[in-house]
């Protein structure tokens, strides 16, 4: 069994592989080190100053649990230390051939032949995990681009330009959350920075306290009450969070009319962080719509009559996410699930998808967990004219779901997504059943902050299973789960309150609309007897 790609994906991958029974493993990474983007030796990698996006919650190994003294959203370091401890507590490193390349798979008479300088490995099975981060970089495809006399640089190189990036003038390319921590460190440096951004962005703070995740003010309940029995899920996002957001952080979550987003909020990717918008408030950076023409070092912009000079352009513009496989022989357009193939079941593609809250690590434990019972025939896929059906119905229903972004990214509700695969694997708990042989473990997983870690409460392995209640329990101390626990049950008894008032209402109107009947009754019988 060949896994391509050392990152977390793969070593994911490895790790549940081995858990299924399957020891003929070995994880081929093209880095010096393993670990991938969150390992600062590699390439591409993290930077200097890059902290977490997504809350510790969401980071968290649902059988791994993370330290308790872990910051709310831990610095790139951290997160690192973690996953190496990971490695080695699972004993997985013994598997992971680093400084391996991969030059090109070929698939020769049912076996897979992966190639590298030194060696070529045979396999049944590839498991594709070289990560969304890859070598295919994104540029803009305007042409007047070309025309700038100055210094063009991706940002995915960063790190072997930067130190040259003082006392510039420096044009941003891009709305990542890559553009933004960039354009901050950037404008700390004495360099006047412009950050442009073609479609706009809606802002999600980090935090709203420096103990209250903005990613956990969501739970089962509010996600049951959002789909099943408000309906229009837009609307939704309006009174809970399009509405919540621009009274307390300004429109669009920033207030800069410049990035003013084309699609609603949660409806397409978002910055998880505010820290531009606070260098924008103290004037060290400008924010710009797009580019409308070039002239040498002179640039305008579509919002303003201007022309400003500019010594840089740093495209932040992120990387092909769908299509970066040039090592393999075939292309494969349509993915089930993201993940697997219709017209093949040996090649698997883990780790290619844009969740618009909670994380990627966190949806590819389950894609991998999924992948595993698959190759060792412990669950069975639909039929590829199935599989073919459901893709088609998936691409439309994220079409519609995020106008913005389904094109460019392959992005999904992490909450549906993550149900998806629980139903998949035979991992989600029997809610019904805990009502009434657990009822306080039932109450956290509902009214608490919405978490993954209930997918493993099915887990044959006790001790997994022990791990997974313990996680729960310990999200109830978080000062976000506390509120949204607080709003959830109030809201709750809001409804309930409101059937009693709408039953009793009823049955008011129902009495006294006998009542009127037997009086006229009674009056029709007296007028006869008098007669």
């Amino acid at each position: 069994m060949v896994i391509i790609g050392g990152g977390i994906s793969g070593i994911m991958s490895l790790k549940h592989l081995l858990e299924e029974g399957e020891t003929n493993v070995v994880v081929l990474n093209k880095n010096k080190e393993p670990f991938g983007v969150w390992n600062i030796n590699n390439h591409p990698s993290v930077l200097d100053f890059t902290y977490s996006v997504s809350s510790k919650l969401y980071l968290t190994i649902s059988d791994f649990p993370i330290g308790n003294d872990v910051a709310e959203f831990p610095h790139h370091s951290v997160v690192l230390d973690y996953y190496k401890k990971y490695a080695d507590h699972f004993g997985l490193m013994p598997y992971i051939k680093n400084n391996t390349e991969i030059i090109k798979v070929k698939k020769i008479n049912n076996i897979w032949h992966s190639y590298t300088r030194d060696a070529v490995y045979k396999s049944y099975n590839i498991i594709v995990a070289t990560g969304a981060v890859n070598k295919c970089l994104n540029y803009p495809s305007d042409s007047f681009f070309n025309e700038f006399t100055g210094e063009k640089y991706h940002a995915d190189h960063f790190k072997s330009y930067y130190a040259g990036l003082v006392n510039k003038k420096i044009l941003i390319v891009g709305g990542s959350d890559t553009a933004c921590d960039i354009a901050v460190y950037l404008s700390d440096k004495n360099n006047k920075v412009t950050v442009s951004m073609k479609h706009g962005r809606w802002f999600q703070p980090r935090f709203v306290g420096a103990h209250n995740s903005a990613d956990m003010f969501y739970s089962r309940f509010l996600d049951g009450l959002v789909k099943n029995v408000v309906g229009g899920k837009r609307v939704v996002h309006n009174i809970f969070g399009m509405d919540y957001v621009n009274r307390f952080y300004g429109s669009y979550g920033s207030g800069i009319k410049e990035w003013e987003p084309e699609c609603d909020y949660l409806n397409d990717y978002y910055v998880k962080s505010r820290d531009i918008v606070d260098a924008i408030a103290k004037g060290k950076i400008e924010p710009r719509k797009y580019v409308e023409y070039i002239d040498g070092d002179k640039i305008k912009f579509i919002d303003n009559d201007k022309t400003s000079e500019f010594d840089v352009i740093i495209f932040a513009t992120g990387y092909n996410t769908k299509d970066c496989f040039d090592f393999l022989e075939q292309t494969y357009t349509k993915k089930y699930k993201h993940i697997f193939v219709p017209e093949d079941d040996s090649v698997f593609f883990v780790g290619y998808i844009r969740p618009y809250l909670t994380s990627i690590p966190m949806l590819v434990e389950l894609q991998t967990r999924w992948v595993s019972k698959v190759i060792t025939k412990r669950v069975k896929l639909p039929s590829s004219r199935e599989m073919l059906e459901e893709i088609e119905y998936d691409h439309e229903k994220s079409k519609k779901e995020f106008p913005c972004s389904y094109e460019r990214l392959p992005i999904v509700d992490p909450y549906d997504y993550c149900n998806m695969i629980g139903k998949n694997i035979d991992a989600l708990p029997n809610l019904f059943k805990l009502f009434f042989t657990n009822n306080e473990l039932w109450r956290n997983i509902v009214y608490d902050s919405w978490n993954h870690h209930i997918f493993r409460l099915n887990d044959k392995d006790l001790h997994k299973v022990e791990i997974a209640t313990n996680n729960i329990m310990e999200i109830t101390k978080n000062d976000t789960s506390k509120i949204i626990r607080r709003i959830m049950i109030k809201f709750q008894l809001y409804i309930i309150l409101g059937i009693i008032v709408v039953i009793l209402t009823i049955v008011a109107i129902i009495r006294y609309k006998r009542k009127i009947k037997l009086g006229m009754c009674i009056k029709k019988l007296k007028n006869a007897l008098k007669r």
